[in-house]
């Protein structure tokens, strides 16, 4: 008999989907299904209070991205997830902005430049706002003590032991 092997599992703790593929559209579907239910309600709240452009950024900056990128920092996504993104960023942005795309004469549609639309709203690439995310993450393991110890382990290596302020705190052996 044999048996196929499903490519998708569910954590046990968490409840989420796992994929044992090097991609992680999954997570990037749950996540954007999750922000764009926030930000209609967050939306209509802004609207309401008739907030500026600037200041339905700040608010989308600070609620939207920590929903919509939960995890970004070790996505693996294809280019076509990343537009996907972008897009919901971009629509967010026009509609903060009210430069929405306009029907011209001839039946065509007129789209506003996406720089003027995220710099109106106060906004970046999502891309940038992944990069921050990542490079957060980095300083943070790399400032951390027992990165130190690591290296300096690693470049003892061959000698056997690695010291600290001179004392041994473990031996290296093969």
């Amino acid at each position: 008999l044999s048996s196929a092997v499903n490519p998708l599992c569910t954590h046990n703790f968490t409840r989420e989907l796992i994929s044992y593929y090097d991609n992680d559209s999954q997570a990037l579907r749950s996540n954007l299904k999750k922000a764009r239910k926030c930000w209609g309600r967050l939306q209509r709240v802004l609207r309401a209070e008739n907030a500026s452009p600037r200041v339905c950024g700040m608010f989308y900056k600070a609620t939207m991205m920590s929903v919509l990128l939960f995890g970004s920092e070790s996505w693996n996504l294809p280019p076509s997830a990343i537009k996907c993104l972008e897009g919901f960023n971009l629509q967010a942005a026009r509609r903060m902005t009210g430069m929405m795309p306009r029907e011209k004469p001839d039946g065509s549609w007129a789209y506003p430049s996406s720089e003027e639309v995220l710099e109106k709203a106060g906004l970046h690439t999502i891309e940038h706002y992944i990069e921050v995310r990542r490079n957060t993450i980095l300083n943070f393991l790399i400032n951390r003590p027992i990165h130190a110890l690591c290296e300096d382990a690693v470049r003892n290596r061959g000698t056997g032991a690695t010291s600290i302020g001179g004392s041994n705190l473990w031996t290296w052996r093969r």
